[in-house]
């Protein structure tokens, strides 16, 4: 008999559509702006909400996930799915307390990447840079929704899907295990690619690594990054 988490194991699943909630802290904050000391006149408030409203306008966030069971850990890589592995002692240490690991894409598309870019060219540099800010925080965001989304089929399976995750490009992880992200989350169905030198593609996309269990993990704030 197929238990639940079999039947969700090893499939790509896409959500066609993210509705990110980003605070403007935090765009705020991106733009290294002050809570405390920095405050934003009428005509600058008015300019900088502007910016914001139309980079989440162009922002079409999308997702998908995958769950795979975790076959073997060792000190240095990590063995899961259909003969599946990744290489790095940080991801070892990250997921060695769990069964098995999630992998999550999300971008905002191209047509934000466009509007920046054409925003540079016209030299219009403080728009370019909030709208810039704003699509990293949206982006950021999806993730945080997609990771949700992951939690919950998680959850329904009798497992519990950690609080934190890890990025290529941090730690040991290198950026060209992006190739096994856009393989096996099929992210060109998404909208992503990825370039020669392991740069994902529309830029405002995010990758990112999480790991489930059938016990909540107490330690996960020392695993990783």
């Amino acid at each position: 008999m197929t238990s639940r988490i079999d039947q969700i194991s090893n499939k790509v699943f896409r959500v066609e559509q993210l509705n990110p909630d980003v605070p403007d802290r935090y765009i705020l904050s991106r733009l290294k702006f002050s809570r405390s000391s920095t405050v934003l006149d009428k005509k600058d408030a008015e300019f900088y909400r502007k910016c914001v409203n139309r980079a989440k306008s162009l922002c079409l966030s999308r997702g998908a996930y995958a769950i795979f069971p975790i076959s073997q850990t060792s000190q240095s890589a990590v063995s899961f799915g259909k003969n599946e592995k990744i290489e790095s002692s940080s991801i070892a240490k990250f997921l060695n307390a769990y069964s098995h690991i999630v992998l999550m894409a999300t971008c905002s598309g191209s047509q934000i990447i466009s509007e920046i870019e054409s925003t540079i060219k016209a030299e219009e540099g403080a728009k370019a840079l909030i709208m810039d800010s704003a699509a990293s925080e949206i982006v950021d965001i999806a993730m945080d929704e997609l990771g949700e989304i992951a939690r919950k089929a998680l959850l329904s399976c009798g497992l519990f899907m950690g609080k934190r995750r890890f990025s290529p490009g941090y730690g040991d992880l290198g950026l060209d295990q992006q190739i096994l992200f856009h393989r096996l989350l099929e992210l060109d169905k998404i909208g992503i690619s990825v370039s020669q030198s392991f740069q994902l593609i529309p830029e405002k996309s995010v990758t990112a690594i999480a790991g489930a269990s059938a016990s909540q993990i107490q330690t996960e704030t020392d695993l990783g990054q």
